[in-house]
Formats: C-alpha cells, structure tokens, sequence
C-alpha cells in the first residue's frame, strides 16, 4: 500500500512538472540575510545621522535654556564583547551611540555645557545576521501580514438562560 502512495505522488508531481513547463517560476529565493544585513548597513552608516538631524533643538519651559543636538557628529564606540563572548556570558552585543549636545543661555548667549551623551546601548548585527540579546541570539523578522488575533464564536449547542 505504501509503495502505491510513494509512486502515484511521483506520478502526480511528474505531470504537474511537465503540465507547467512553458510557465515561467522563479527557481530560487532572495537571500533574505543578505537583505537584513545591507539594510542594517544602511542604518548604521546613513540612517543614524538622517534621523538624529531630526532632533535639533529644544528649550526649557522658559525658552532661556536651549539644548543643541549635533546628530552630523555621533559616535559609535567600540563593543565591551564580541558576539562570542556576549553568546558565553550572557550578555549583550551592543555598541553605545554617543551624540554631541550643547546647552546655551539664550538671554546671556553664553554656553552652559558641551560635551557628549550616551543616548542608547544599540544592538549590532553579527555576520549570521542575528542580535545578541542577554546572551541569546535573536532574529529580526520583518511583520509582512498582521496576524487577525482571535476569532469569537458562539455555539450555537450553548445553552442559553432562561428569564423569568
């Protein structure tokens, strides 16, 4: 009986080969890897000054005190751990983006402060193209289809109570 099975299903999948040759397919996927890293890429060398040029300034309550964000002037500083080590140790593999800010006095145009400030401990891509989280490795899958959640149903077998 089995041996009916294996060979009718080779006989299907034969004749739907042959019944689909003038269609063209395409025979082999995109690297989706490949595209996690050249976007990761993009991010680090070009998206961290786009979106940091966002944020320029902004003052106290009073508009006396402005706070000047210089996003052109980021720095990435090097990881604690390499991806090995965070994976062993169970920590993260991560660089800090520091941004130079400076803080004026309006009323008196004079400069408060100026130097730089940690903004976020940011996660790095390994060549696998995986984050290291708390030391385990994770992926960044993209959310193409939202899921629907959960459909409610009643039954119709429900009883339903009786008011008096």
């Amino acid at each position: 009986m089995f041996y009916y099975l294996i060979l009718a299903l080779f006989k299907y999948l034969f004749t739907k080969i042959e019944r689909n040759k003038n269609m063209n397919y395409i025979t082999a996927l995109p690297d989706f890897m490949e595209i996690q890293r050249i976007s990761f890429s993009w991010f680090i060398s070009q998206g961290i000054c786009d979106e940091l040029s966002h944020f320029s300034s902004t003052f106290d309550f009073s508009s006396t005190v402005e706070t000047l964000v210089f996003g052109q002037e980021y720095t990435l500083t090097r990881p604690i751990h390499n991806s090995l080590e965070a994976k062993k140790d169970g920590k993260s593999y991560v660089t800090k983006l520091q941004v130079l800010v400076e803080v004026r006095d309006t009323t008196a145009n004079i400069i408060l402060n100026r130097g730089r400030v940690l903004i976020v401990s940011l996660p790095l891509m390994t060549r696998a193209s995986t984050f290291i989280i708390n030391g385990c490795e994770r992926t960044v899958v993209s959310q193409i289809i939202r899921s629907p959640g959960i459909y409610f149903e009643k039954s119709k077998k429900q009883r339903q109570k009786k008011t008096k």
